[in-house]
C-alpha cells in the first residue's frame, strides 16, 4: 500500500465513523394487559441517541387499535426520569379487542429513526354499575323494583327479576 491509498483508507474510516446513528430504544419486554375503556396504557421507553441529546429527539407511540386504525401519541420526555412516557386511554367510543403499540423515535437527522418491538394489550367493556335500587311494597299491594344503572359504553341494559320464597 502506497502513501496514496494509505491517506485514503484513513479518509474512508474518518468518513464512516462521521455517519450518523438511529437512536437506540429500550422499552419493557412485551407484556400482556387489559385495560378497560377509560383506563390508561402507559408505555415507558428509554431512548438514546450518538448525537442527539434525549430532550431533543422525536419520539411517538403508534397503536394499531383492534378494527386497523392509527393512533398516533406524541410521547413526553420526563427529565427527573431520564425516560419517554407516552399514555392512550381509550374513551367509550373506542373499540373493544386487542391492539398493538409501538415506539418510533428520530433523531431529526439525516432521517435516521428507529422503532421498538410491538407491545399488546386489551381494551375491554366496562361492567355496568347499579346507581340506585328502590323497592316499594305496601300491605295488599303490588311489590315495585326500580333499578337505575350506568354503563360507561352504553351498551347495558338494565333487568331486575324478583324471586318469590315459598314458605
Amino acid at each position: 500500500m502506497d502513501g496514496v491509498d494509505a491517506y485514503q483508507a484513513v479518509q474512508a474510516a474518518l468518513n464512516l465513523g462521521q455517519l450518523n446513528q438511529p437512536p437506540i430504544i429500550s422499552a419493557p419486554a412485551n407484556r400482556t394487559e387489559f385495560h378497560r375503556v377509560i383506563e390508561s396504557f402507559v408505555l415507558e421507553a428509554s431512548i438514546v441517541d450518538d448525537r442527539t441529546p434525549s430532550e431533543n429527539l422525536t419520539v411517538k407511540m403508534f397503536i394499531n387499535n383492534s378494527v386497523g386504525s392509527v393512533i398516533e401519541v406524541q410521547m413526553e420526555y420526563v427529565n427527573a426520569a431520564g425516560s419517554w412516557i407516552g399514555t392512550y386511554t381509550p374513551d367509550a367510543s373506542a373499540p373493544l379487542g386487542v391492539y398493538s403499540a409501538y415506539v418510533w423515535a428520530s433523531d431529526n437527522e439525516e432521517g435516521e429513526e428507529a422503532i421498538s418491538e410491538t407491545f399488546h394489550f386489551t381494551v375491554l367493556n366496562n361492567p355496568p354499575t347499579i346507581t340506585s335500587i328502590n323497592i316499594m311494597i305496601l300491605e295488599n299491594s303490588i311489590l315495585r323494583v326500580t333499578v337505575e344503572a350506568f354503563d360507561y359504553e352504553g351498551l347495558a341494559n338494565a333487568y331486575a327479576s324478583i324471586m318469590e320464597e315459598n314458605g
